[in-house]
């Protein structure tokens, strides 16, 4: 996953250094005008990547820090010179292609992991293991940083974070038929039904079942709509129910 985002990252940089460096050009500004521009496009395209890439939000990595403090130099009072504005550009640089997870970010990642349950048996024996396994990895990296000492690895760290995401992503999409919340290989009303007992507190769901519901911010938003949305779907008044791309490919 870090690597797709520093590919997409430092995609997104190249094209805007070479865009703004054409476009100063044709207007002759000085060469701490033009750098600064260039650190602000630079910015630019860290927003990109925070509002279209979800998790990978910039304040959840280390790149913030570096973010924060290349927005402080782009808009201070006074212009800071051409070198100043290249050597913060090229620390942007650096933080696209060295993402790191914030560790504060990967103990609340934790502390949601640890609130999956296999209910009703959804997931495999070896699926289920697997996702305890590293969970157990990614306890064992936060030890330190839960014990309140600075003596942990960020990169063991972001490491056991990754591999704890995979294979949740993994087993939460290794079944796939969306509205199918009972696993039984049709979609019908014993699924909507089933849907109105999780909002009414009378079942539990997986994190798989939860994203089959089809609702967006599954966490967190499951109502009673979904129930409904999946009736609408079953009778043919609702044929986009399985298309809002809730599901990712596991790689």
């Amino acid at each position: 996953m870090k690597k797709l985002l520093s590919i997409i990252l430092v995609g997104i940089l190249a094209v805007s250094s070479f865009i703004l460096t054409t476009f100063a050009a044709e207007n002759e500004k000085s060469e701490t005008e033009i750098e600064r521009e260039k650190l602000g496009w630079l910015l630019d395209a860290f927003k990109i990547l925070n509002t279209n890439i979800g998790e990978a939000r910039i304040y959840n990595c280390v790149a913030g820090d570096t973010y924060n403090d290349a927005y402080n130099l782009y808009n201070q009072d006074e212009l800071a010179t051409a070198e100043e504005y290249k050597n913060m550009k090229d620390k942007l640089y650096s933080a696209a292609y060295n993402l790191h997870v914030d560790v504060a970010y990967a103990k609340t990642a934790y502390d949601n992991a640890c609130k999956e349950q296999n209910y009703n048996n959804w997931y495999s024996d070896e699926q289920w293991n697997e996702f305890q396994y590293k969970l157990a990895d990614l306890k064992t990296d936060l030890e330190p940083y839960i014990a309140g000492t600075n003596d942990y690895d960020v990169w063991a760290i972001t490491n056991a974070y990754n591999e704890l995401l995979a294979v949740y992503n993994k087993m939460t999409n290794a079944y796939t038929l969306k509205g199918d919340v009972n696993k039984d290989g049709v979609v019908n009303v014993v699924d909507a039904t089933l849907i109105q007992k999780y909002i009414a507190h009378e079942v539990e769901f997986t994190g798989a079942q939860k994203m089959l519901t089809n609702v967006a911010k599954y966490e967190s938003d499951i109502s009673v709509i979904a129930a409904t949305d999946l009736q609408k779907f079953i009778v043919g008044l609702n044929g986009d129910f399985g298309n809002n791309h809730i599901f990712l490919d596991e790689q």
